[in-house]
This record gives C-alpha cells, sequence and structure tokens, in this order.
C-alpha cells in the first residue's frame, strides 16, 4: 500500500460516522480526535476549514472586562494573549485559491459548485445504488460512477463559462486504486506529509454531511469497506 493511499485512509478514519436518526445518537464530529488535546483539535479545524470549536479571543476578553471570567484563574500569560490580536493562518484548497483570483460576474464560487456537484451524484448513488453496481469492484462504484456522470455533465462547464472542463475528466483512471496511485506520484515529490494531512482532511470536511454518512456504512459488515475513499476521489 503507498503511503499516500495510508494518509488518506487515516485522515478518513477521522471522519466521525452520522448515526441513523431512529437511534437518537448524536455523534461528536471530534470524535476521533480524542487522542489530541482540545486547543490542538480546535486549531486544526480552523485552519483547514475557517470553524470555530472554541470562542474567539474578542468572546473572553470581553467576559474578562466584564467580570464574568477571574483573572486570578487564568494562566500567567493568557491575559497577556487575549490582548492581542488573534492572527490565525488559513488553509487554501485550490478552489479558495481560484475563486480569490478569478473575476467572478455572473459565475458562482468554484468551490460551491465542486460541493453541489458532488453533493447531488452522493444523493443520486444513494437513491438509486443499483445502477452504479460494480461487481467486479464493490469498493469502486462510486468513483466511477461519478466519473462516468461527471464525463457526460456538460452543465458544469456551461455554468462556470469553462468550456475545456469536460477535457480534464477524460484522462482520469477509471479505477480509484490508480487515480490514488497516480496522486502520489505527484504529491509525495511535491508537498510534505503535514501539507497532504491537511489537503485531504479539508476536503472531506468541505463534504461534511455525506462524508459522515459514507463513514457509517463502513460500519456495516454487509456493505462494501471503504465507503468514504472515494468522495475524498
Amino acid at each position: 500500500m503507498s503511503e499516500f493511499i495510508q494518509l488518506a485512509r487515516q485522515q478518513c478514519a477521522r471522519v466521525a460516522p452520522m448515526w441513523p436518526l431512529a437511534e437518537s445518537i448524536a455523534v461528536n464530529p471530534c470524535w476521533f480526535f480524542t487522542d489530541k488535546p482540545v486547543e490542538r483539535v480546535s486549531a486544526i479545524w480552523k485552519y483547514v476549514s475557517d470553524i470555530d470549536l472554541v470562542m474567539d479571543r474578542a468572546f473572553y476578553r470581553q467576559q474578562l472586562l466584564q467580570g464574568h471570567l477571574d483573572e486570578q484563574m487564568l494562566p500567567t500569560d493568557a491575559t497577556k494573549c487575549l490582548s492581542e490580536p488573534q492572527r490565525l493562518p488559513r488553509w487554501f484548497n485550490v478552489t479558495d485559491i481560484v475563486d480569490q483570483l478569478q473575476a467572478r460576474q455572473r459565475k458562482m464560487l468554484w468551490k460551491d459548485e465542486v460541493v453541489l456537484q458532488i453533493s447531488q451524484f452522493c444523493g443520486l448513488h444513494t437513491e438509486f445504488p443499483e445502477r452504479f453496481v460494480d461487481e467486479s469492484q464493490p469498493d469502486n462504484g462510486l468513483y466511477r460512477g461519478w466519473l462516468t456522470v461527471v464525463r457526460e455533465d456538460k452543465g458544469i462547464a456551461t455554468l462556470m463559462a469553462e468550456s475545456q472542463l469536460p477535457d480534464y475528466f477524460d484522462p482520469l483512471p477509471d479505477d480509484i486504486d490508480a487515480l490514488f496511485h497516480m496522486l502520489a506520484d505527484d504529491w509525495l515529490r511535491h508537498y510534505s506529509e503535514d501539507a497532504l494531512n491537511y489537503y485531504l482532511f479539508a476536503l472531506l470536511i468541505d463534504v461534511l454531511g455525506w462524508s459522515s454518512a459514507l463513514r457509517y456504512r463502513d460500519w456495516d459488515p454487509s456493505a462494501p469497506h471503504h465507503n468514504i475513499e472515494p468522495v475524498l476521489s
């Protein structure tokens, strides 16, 4: 197994499953981060997705000024930290960068379009799974089904005014393992393991609802394994 696939599966394993509503069980999305301190987990989620797990400094500074927090109970350097402006780095996916560089005018954001397209296909695949059965490779059905649909879907190119877009889907391999090996050849040569981990997790967070739903299927012994990996692909 390549290092890339190992890292991809590690990040997939970080996604908490979405349990059926009938079970009335609420699963904390940070369930599989309990091996890390809360401040580290909060920093990761803020960095990759701009999701706040804790309040920002301004909130605690206000609480301190209003007397709701006892300064004597805070760590020595906490008061100083609260008085300084909060400057946090952000991870940007390719779609985020393109959206900043391109003039949008009548086009929707690339990030919104990618999330919409993936979400719509996941819904189609969930509603009509029999249309995408790949008996020879049961773990490959979601990815291959998506690739088949997106190669024929001219709506994305029209909506985003990118007429050459369909040409980029044709060279993609039909097999998900072949895709991961192709990505590994590029990524592992040019980027650090930390950068790759952040990138993979950021992609999963962008479609967290479907990531969580498909992660649950990995807990079903009767379902094909690695259901979440095609979403990452």
